[in-house]
C-alpha cells in the first residue's frame, strides 16, 4: 500500500554529489568544492549512495568509492537502477588495472581515478564533464517515452498510464514524468492531489516565448521520483499545439527522466505521427466493440511500435476469437481494471497497484522476470 509523499520537495537537483570512504578523498573533494553550494559530499559506499538516490534527485556529477567492495561492479549495477539518465559518474578506488577500467567504462562510468587523488585531478575532470554537459548529443538521451491512448474514453487509458508511473516512480524507484495532453478534463493534477499553477493553466499558450525554462517551470514535482505535467483550459478556449513545443517537451523529458508516461487523449490522435519515431511503446487500451476494432486498425496504418492492452471491465460485443481474426494483431495483456475504483484509490490516497497490471508494467520497465542489466550513466564521448 502506497501513499502520497507529502514531504518538501527540492527544486532542482544537486550538481555534485560524493560518496568516499577515506578522510583524504573526503577532504580533496570538500577543498575543490568549498564555494559551491548545489553539492553534498560524505563518508559512505556505494550502497549509501543507492539508498540516498533512491529518494532523492540525481546530480550531474556522482563520485562513488568502489573500495572495500566484495563485488564492486555488480553493485554499480545496482547503482544504476536508481540513476537518472545523463549522470556522470566517476568511480575512486586502489585498484589499477587496466582490465578492470575497461569493465566500470563499459557499464557507462565516465572516469575511474586511482588513490590517492589530487585537488588538480578531481578539479580537471569536474571542468571537463560539466563542459562536456553543455553539448549532449541526441544519441545520449536515455530515457523511454511511453504513450498510452484508449479507443473509448471510458477503458481507462488515463488511469492505466497513472497506474504505470506510479509503479515505476514508488516501487521501482525510477524517475518519472507523467504528462497528460487532454487539456479539458485532464485529472492527474486531482488524483496527485496537486493543484493547477498558473503556469500549466497556460503551457501551450506561450507563443515564441515558450522554452526550456518555462518547461522546468512548468513540471510539478509531486514526489522525490515523480512529476506531473498537465494543463487545464477552459472549455470555451481553443487548444492546438505546436509540432515545436512537443519536440521540447519530449527531448527534455528524455534527457532528464528515466521514463516519460504520456497519456493522449482520442481527440488529439492526430499527433501519433509525429510521436511514433520518438516513442518507445505505445499503449492502446481497448476492447471487444466495433469500435474499438475499427480504431485499432486505422491505429496500425500509422506504423506505430504498439501493444494493445484489452480492459474486460467493458462488456464484450465481438467474441474475441473474431476480434483477433478481423484485427490480424496479437493481444499483448488481457486485464481487468475498474476506471471508477481506480479513481477511488486516488482520490483517497491510497494506491495499490492491481496484480493483474503486473505483466504489462514490469514489461514497460524492460524487467520482467529475466531483467536485462543496462546502465543509466552517461556514455563517454568518442
Amino acid at each position: 500500500m502506497f501513499g502520497l509523499t507529502q514531504k518538501a520537495i527540492p527544486n532542482n537537483a544537486l550538481d555534485i554529489i560524493a560518496f568516499v570512504q577515506d578522510n583524504h578523498s573526503l577532504s580533496i573533494i570538500q577543498n575543490c568544492l568549498l564555494i559551491s553550494s548545489s553539492s553534498l559530499i560524505q563518508k559512505g559506499s556505494i550502497q549509501s549512495a543507492i539508498v540516498y538516490l533512491k529518494e532523492s534527485l540525481s546530480p550531474k556529477i556522482l563520485f562513488i568509492d568502489i573500495d572495500h567492495e566484495n563485488l564492486p561492479l555488480n553493485k554499480m549495477e545496482e547503482l544504476a537502477e536508481v540513476t537518472e539518465p545523463g549522470v556522470h559518474v566517476i568511480a575512486l578506488g586502489t585498484r589499477n588495472d587496466v582490465g578492470f577500467f575497461r569493465e566500470l567504462l563499459s557499464l557507462g562510468v565516465s572516469d575511474y581515478l586511482v588513490k590517492p587523488i589530487s585537488k588538480e585531478l578531481i578539479e580537471k575532470t569536474i571542468n571537463r564533464l560539466l563542459q562536456r554537459g553543455q553539448f549532449i548529443s541526441q544519441k545520449e538521451k536515455r530515457g523511454r517515452l511511453v504513450l498510452f491512448l484508449g479507443t473509448k474514453p471510458i477503458l481507462g487509458a488515463s488511469h492505466l498510464s497513472f497506474y504505470t508511473a506510479w509503479s515505476l516512480s514508488q516501487i521501482h524507484h525510477k524517475n518519472t514524468l507523467l504528462i497528460d495532453l487532454d487539456p479539458y478534463i485532464s485529472s492527474f493534477s486531482l488524483w496527485a492531489h496537486m493543484p493547477n499553477t498558473q503556469e500549466t493553466k497556460h503551457l501551450f499558450d506561450h507563443g515564441d516565448g515558450f522554452d526550456t525554462l518555462m518547461l522546468k517551470r512548468s513540471i510539478m514535482p509531486v514526489n522525490s521520483k515523480l512529476s506531473l505535467l498537465s494543463s487545464l483550459h477552459s472549455f470555451d478556449q481553443d487548444f492546438t499545439i505546436n509540432a515545436d513545443y512537443l519536440e521540447l517537451i519530449t527531448n527534455y523529458s528524455k534527457m532528464h527522466y528515466h521514463y516519460v508516461i504520456m497519456h493522449i487523449p482520442y481527440f488529439m490522435f492526430s499527433i501519433l505521427a509525429f510521436l511514433k519515431g520518438q516513442a518507445q511503446k505505445t499503449i492502446c487500451v481497448s476492447d471487444y466493440s466495433l469500435q474499438s476494432l475499427r480504431d485499432l486498425i486505422r491505429l496500425k496504418e500509422l506504423d506505430l511500435n504498439f501493444q494493445i492492452v484489452q480492459n474486460q471491465f467493458a462488456p464484450e460485443f465481438i467474441a474475441p476469437s473474431l476480434f483477433k481474426k478481423k484485427l490480424n494483431h496479437t493481444i499483448d495483456f488481457d486485464i481487468f481494471m475498474n476506471p471508477y475504483k481506480a479513481e477511488e484509490d486516488f482520490w483517497h490516497k491510497s494506491i495499490k497497484i492491481p496484480k493483474a497490471l503486473h505483466p504489462l508494467i514490469d514489461d514497460i520497465g524492460g524487467w520482467g522476470s529475466h531483467p536485462k542489466k543496462t546502465s543509466w550513466f552517461r556514455k563517454r564521448s568518442a
